[in-house]
This record gives structure tokens, sequence and C-alpha cells, in this order.
């Protein structure tokens, strides 16, 4: 019933098959971490749902409604999202974040990440997110990289919103049978989660049960 859902916005995702682009992906992870300059703040490995809420400074549902891209000293191009917040899942936080991006568009030169995380300016997500010790400025990084990111779109029909991530659900998502019946089908494809239902899930989970 999930995949018959006709939504507001438009998902593809790309499957790595060839050593070229796992070659990618292994070099966007290494960039990755050469930005936070801090082993410990992103993870290489599978997260579980439960993984995710405890590694995270906040979990917050939002907006993103402004995007400024900037060059690093490095050289680097970096995105700063102002993220509005509508709700704080767990731990309480301010009604506005700013989170960093990695990759983006100046002039003619664009750096593209592969596996790093895009926010659109006006897209509406479930953000799990953290805040490194390197971080001055208070940026707040997203957890796992596209792990902890999960789009929100609207069932025209029914105005019933769901969450959908760019990254395989099967075998990462919930530890809870009951919750994980919701997320069944092929690895490598978008699924849809009825956001309730996913909030419903993260608050058992902050809550230690």
């Amino acid at each position: 019933m999930m995949n018959t859902i006709k939504t507001t916005e438009k998902h593809r995702v790309s499957s790595c098959k060839t050593p070229f682009r796992y070659l990618t992906s292994f070099l966007a992870i290494i960039l990755y971490l050469s930005v936070t300059n801090n082993l410990n703040a992103t993870t290489l490995r599978s997260l579980a749902l439960g993984d995710l809420v405890i590694e995270s400074t906040y979990i917050a549902l939002g907006t993103a409604t402004a995007i400024e891209t900037t060059r690093q000293p490095s050289g680097r191009i970096i995105r700063l999202v102002t993220f509005d917040v509508e709700q704080h899942l767990g731990s309480p936080g301010p009604k506005q974040l700013t989170i960093l991006l990695l990759g983006g568009t100046i002039g003619r030169e664009t750096q593209h990440v592969s596996g790093a995380n895009t926010l659109r300016l006006g897209q509406t997500a479930l953000l799990f997110l953290e805040q490194p010790t390197t971080q001055r400025n208070g940026e707040l990084l997203i957890t796992g990289m596209i792990q902890g990111h999960f789009r929100v779109i609207t069932d025209d029909r029914t105005n019933q919103r769901f969450a959908t991530r760019d990254v395989p659900f099967e075998g990462i998502l919930f530890s809870n049978p009951a919750a994980d019946s919701l997320i069944k089908g092929q690895a490598g494809t978008s699924t849809f989660i009825p956001l309730d239902r996913l909030i419903e899930e993260i608050k058992r989970l902050d809550r230690g049960e």
C-alpha cells in the first residue's frame, strides 16, 4: 500500500554498482571526517534507529528556511542551512538551528560530495543532529550522514505525512518487530513510514523502553 502513495515530492535513489562509485563514496566519507576534524563526530557503521537516538544532540522536525553557501579557508564549499523547528523529539532545543552540509556551488565551481545530505530550501525533514566539539560556531551535523535524514512528504489525497530516506531501511532501522513491519521492502528503495508512527517509535526509544 505504501508504494502507491501519491506525494508532492519526487525522489530518486541511486545505487553504487561499480568499484569507482564505491571509491567515490569512500572518499566522500574521508572528506566528511576531515571537515569535522573529529572522528567521534560521525560514524561509518550502519545505525539502527536506537543508535541515532542515543548519538544525537537534537532530534528535530522542521523546515529549511534559508541556505547560505560559503567557502572554508581550506577551499571546501559548504552550505549553512537555517532550520526552523516545528517539534523537538527528546531533548528540548532552540526553535532555530544551523546545520552544516558539505558541497555546493559558488560561481562556476561546484563541489559535490557523494553520500552527503541535501536539504532544499523549503523542504520539511526529520533530522537527527549532533554537535561536534570542533564546530566553534555551533553548527550541527546530521548524525550518520544520510542515515539521520528523513524527508517528510505529504499524501495529496489524505494530507497524511510520511517519512522516507535515500538509504536502505532493511536491517538497520527498527529493533521493535511491530515497528519493523512498517518498513518491509527491498533494500535500496525509498520506503514510506507514517510520520506519526516514526515519531512514536523515536519517543519510545528516547524513554529507554
